[in-house]
């Protein structure tokens, strides 16, 4: 093949690429759940004021732990406020908190991860015995190890959340570099690298809320009185034989925003990574 044929091949190959791996995603079931589940949580989130018709914040003390009506759908908690509003409220900060995170984590650990895979020896050895370090503790106590030394607030919790899913990252990096870099046809080498990352922190997203809300639960997570799913729940634990939909309301939907990137992020990776087909 010679001429414009042959310039032609090269050009239209990633539209093909793009095509295929689209028709993929779009026939995996379980990736359409979880991307209808995730734009319901946007909705929630960017719709929160219109959504909601009481603010999240305002108590009537006189309404406490009143039942399901037309004025609040799923009735008020033990100090007057709008379940419904807060639930919608929360998927603002939930969104919030598994992107600032994710953000962190990327943003520190992909470069941590090149440097490694690019300069090897000690370099490599050194970042490499660093992520193992922090490997070596259990996210969770990590992370509450990092919001006691900062002090408990939202952006801690998110600058814990992050930094504990940094070497998930540099590991992930590291390794896509080493596998991409030893091919002759391979020209640019982070470029290359972009698919797992992809399939890393969408996975990463829907476990950045749950580890965010089980920090809250703890107390080390947004003052009291925050619209966060798991600051809900732990304010609301004492409530379960008197009004147990304040309690189980905020549990579901930690596990469905959860469930609904875990859905994504399995979808992208057979989309994606043809290892995994």
């Amino acid at each position: 093949m010679s001429g414009p044929a042959a310039a032609a091949a090269p050009a239209h190959a990633p539209s093909r690429i793009r095509d295929r791996r689209l028709r993929a995603l779009l026939r995996n079931r379980a990736a359409l759940a979880g991307a209808l589940l995730l734009l319901l949580l946007v909705v929630a989130a960017l719709g929160a004021d219109l959504l909601a018709g009481h603010d999240p914040l305002a108590q009537a003390l006189d309404r406490r732990l009143e039942g399901p009506s037309a004025e609040y759908p799923l009735g008020t908690d033990d100090l007057g406020r709008d379940v419904l509003a807060r639930l919608l409220h929360g998927a603002r900060y939930s969104l919030l908190i598994g992107g600032i995170s994710v953000g962190i984590a990327v943003a520190v650990g992909v470069p941590l991860g090149a440097v490694a895979g690019y300069a090897g020896g000690r370099v490599d050895a050194l970042v490499m015995r660093v992520t193992d370090v922090m490997l070596a503790f259990p996210s969770i106590v990590l992370a509450i190890a990092i919001v006691a030394a900062l002090g408990a607030s939202l952006p801690n919790l998110m600058i814990a959340v992050g930094v504990v899913a940094v070497p998930g990252y540099a590991r992930q990096v590291r390794a896509s570099v080493l596998l991409v870099k030893a091919e002759d046809y391979v020209r640019t080498v982070m470029p290359n690298c972009i698919a797992p990352l992809i399939v890393l922190a969408t996975l990463d997203y829907g476990a950045a809320i749950l580890e965010a809300a089980a920090l809250s639960f703890l107390g080390l997570g947004p003052e009291v009185g925050t619209p966060e799913w798991g600051k809900m729940l732990a304010e609301a634990q004492n409530l379960f034989s008197l009004a147990p939909r304040v309690v189980i309301a905020p549990g579901l939907c930690i596990s469905a925003a959860v469930l609904a990137f875990n859905l994504m992020g399995d979808g992208l990776r057979d989309a994606l990574d043809p290892r995994a087909r």
